[in-house]
């Protein structure tokens, strides 16, 4: 059955989309990750609560977890909003803009180029490559797949617009003698025609304004789109065709200013707000010579990783001694690929642009401004990986192209094509068995390890957050012996230390923390609080004093100071610290029962109450919850309500009497 080029273009666009969203359905089943999913979501209570206008301002004035990205913040809120904290809901709505995406760049890349099989082909690799699934299946990874989509119909934007001013041009130019005709006779046509290209003229640039504004929001939503200015120039070379090699005209160049300073603001509030979050490693603890023998080796990686997509892990971490080897073969490498695509960019254009759209895109977070501890990540790849596809996938059809009138091709073409269809379904099972592994955080941790062995401390924590202290103590101490200035994997290390009572050990490697990173507010956090549980309560009061302030919108933080002052009876510093604590986790429970522990001892009976019931509603089957409600409704001359409390607490606990409201001071937290 012959079908016309459009029939067929729906229906490829339709199989693109059922195969993608099928290949990523089942994230629906999985759960958070306990990297970044925690501070994004679960405990961050701006999200947790959904829209509001204050969730809104926060969105776009803050800097939590180092980063601005307001309409990110804003999509989970709506997820919350629908699906509360079910990872489901989150994981699906991941899953449908990577769906879109693929059928985004699928008809941007036909309009394009007016090329189908070439532009289904390359959308099915993004699609389907195992290397974009930490982009869909991590649900703190929804800045990537936004980001993206609003990435994707800027390009399309601009597109249409570059595509109606090279129309509008030709117009005018075939115009021209006849225009001047009907000017000089007199006649209405040529002012007609004049009208109606100024008419054209404001229809183009309502696109460029488009293209702007959709720029705009994926900048708001990740940061890492600030070079797409260059990535246009290189559009503008192919496919548009809007200028010959390295001869750009002065419009071409003009046009990009607008882009250009949306980067420029872009950046600086990025720098800014990492800086001040401490993500971005000074030139001191991380010089110039290793940045650039770390991006050599990290783009050979990523060049690697693209063909063979095996070992693949959640973590690679930064050494501070790459192999020289390595460095230079990569060095090498890329150099020898980037002449190759110059020597190729009149006659292979595509290769030109593919090439450096994968070299260009990869810049913001290949780690010569390092932020964070990874030298690479999977994810980085979900928009650089498109160039690299779109140069494979032309410079082939090319290569074929001449070969399409010889009889002997209609013979092996069958074959090529099944070739073609290998490579697709292979990737499809690459893909579908790299998102098992993303169910739940020890199973991912689990597999990384067998990849990269700095993945020991993410999965320390797996193991912790599911009560396996010993085994996730000795994850950590192998991660802390791999990386002993991995204070993140040391921090692990004491907090479990402490929670197993082996308390004089978890101070010392608390104390060697700061040492070595004075600002570092979850040692900070953590020292006080162990510091706490052994008594040396001076001591105690400086860290976590010191914690509040490097983190004042951490809850936990909060807590354990106004634990403090209750432990001191100082009953005015606590009622404001567990207070702060509840303005950024309002059903925090331990919180509204020390508060109203606080507010009792200072004869505020009403106060006190109100928060022992909202500890009772959100831990019912807590008894010092009932207990202390009890004894506080007794001490306000209720002595029903209270009988029933305290008959509700002994029945939780029966070896407990309620002796003592002082059973309301919980242990203070670490994290």
């Amino acid at each position: 059955m012959n079908l016309e080029p459009a029939q067929l273009g729906r229906r490829l666009l339709l199989l693109l989309g059922l195969l993608t969203f099928l290949c990523y359905l089942p994230v629906v089943r999985h759960d958070f990750i306990n990297i970044d999913d925690r501070y994004y979501i679960l405990q961050n209570p701006h999200v947790r609560t959904g829209l509001t206008w204050g969730n809104v301002a926060w969105a776009f004035t803050t800097g939590y977890a180092s980063n601005w990205h307001p309409l990110t913040w804003l999509s989970h809120m709506v997820d919350c909003q629908l699906f509360g904290v079910n990872p489901a809901g989150h994981h699906l709505v991941n899953a449908l803009l990577h769906t879109a995406n693929t059928l985004l760049l699928f008809i941007g890349l036909k309009r394009a180029t007016g090329r189908l099989w070439p532009s289904a082909f390359v959308a099915a690799l993004f699609g389907w490559h195992p290397l974009h699934v930490e982009s869909v299946a991590w649900a703190s990874e929804r800045k990537d797949v936004l980001s993206t989509f609003f990435f994707l119909l800027t390009l399309m934007a601009y597109g249409r617009y570059q595509s109606k001013v090279s129309s509008l041009k030709s117009k005018v130019a075939v115009d021209a003698a006849s225009q001047a005709t009907c000017r000089i006779e007199g006649r209405s046509e040529g002012i007609s025609r004049i009208t109606h290209h100024a008419s054209q003229t404001h229809h183009a640039s309502l696109w460029f304004y488009l293209a702007l504004v959709l720029f705009v929001l994926g900048l708001m939503c990740k940061p890492m789109l600030v070079t797409l200015p260059f990535l246009l120039l290189l559009l503008d070379y192919w496919p548009f065709a809007r200028f010959s090699f390295f001869r750009p005209p002065a419009r071409v160049i003009w046009e990009k200013l607008p882009f250009l300073a949306l980067s420029l603001v872009s950046s600086i509030i990025t720098f800014l707000v990492q800086n001040a979050g401490g993500a971005v490693s000074s030139l001191e603890t991380i010089p110039v010579r290793l940045r650039i023998a770390t991006s050599l080796e990290a783009y050979a990686q990523y060049l690697f990783k693209t063909f063979w997509p095996e070992r693949l892990a959640a973590i690679y971490a930064y050494s501070s001694h790459p192999d020289l080897g390595a460095v230079v073969g990569s060095g090498l490498l890329l150099l020898f690929l980037s002449v190759l695509a110059v020597m190729a960019a009149r006659r292979l254009p595509f290769v030109f642009t593919g090439w450096f759209w994968f070299l260009g895109t990869l810049v913001p977070v290949i780690g010569l401004v390092q932020v964070g501890g990874q030298a690479m990540a999977d994810r980085y790849m979900y928009i650089p990986s498109i160039g690299l596809f779109i140069g494979l996938v032309w410079l082939a059809a090319a290569l074929l192209e001449p070969w399409q009138t010889v009889s002997v091709f209609a013979r092996v073409r069958p074959g090529l094509y099944g070739v073609a269809l290998v490579l697709l379904i292979a990737c499809l099972a690459r893909t579908s068995f790299q998102l098992k592994y993303w169910q739940n955080s020890e199973m991912l941790f689990r597999h990384s390890l067998a990849a990269a062995s700095e993945n020991y401390n993410a999965f320390g924590k797996a193991l912790d957050e599911v009560g396996r202290k010993e085994e996730a103590l000795a994850a950590y101490s192998e991660a802390v012996r791999l990386a002993p200035h991995f204070h993140l994997a040391r921090c692990n290390l004491a907090t479990t230390l402490a929670d197993l009572g082996r308390t004089g050990e978890a101070i010392t490697n608390f104390q060697a923390i700061l040492r070595e990173d004075p600002r570092f507010a979850d040692a900070h956090h953590n020292l006080g609080s162990a510091l706490l549980k052994a008594g040396r309560i001076g001591e105690a009061r400086d860290h976590l004093l010191r914690a509040v302030s490097l983190k004042p919108e951490e809850p936990q933080v909060h807590y354990s100071l106004g634990t403090l002052f209750l432990i001191e009876s100082n009953y005015h510093g606590a009622v404001e610290q567990f207070s702060e604590a509840l303005r950024w986790k309002p059903n925090y429970a331990d919180a509204h029962r020390n508060l109203g522990f606080a507010f009792l001892r200072q004869g505020q009976t009403n106060q006190a109450i109100s928060h022992f019931s909202s500890a009772v509603r959100l831990e019912p089957n807590h008894p010092d919850a009932r207990f202390n409600l009890g004894l506080a409704l007794l001490e306000s001359g209720q002595p029903g309500e209270a009988e029933a409390q305290l008959s509700a607490g002994l029945r939780l606990s029966p070896e407990d009497t309620p002796l003592s409201v002082s059973r309301g001071i919980s242990p203070a937290e670490t994290d």
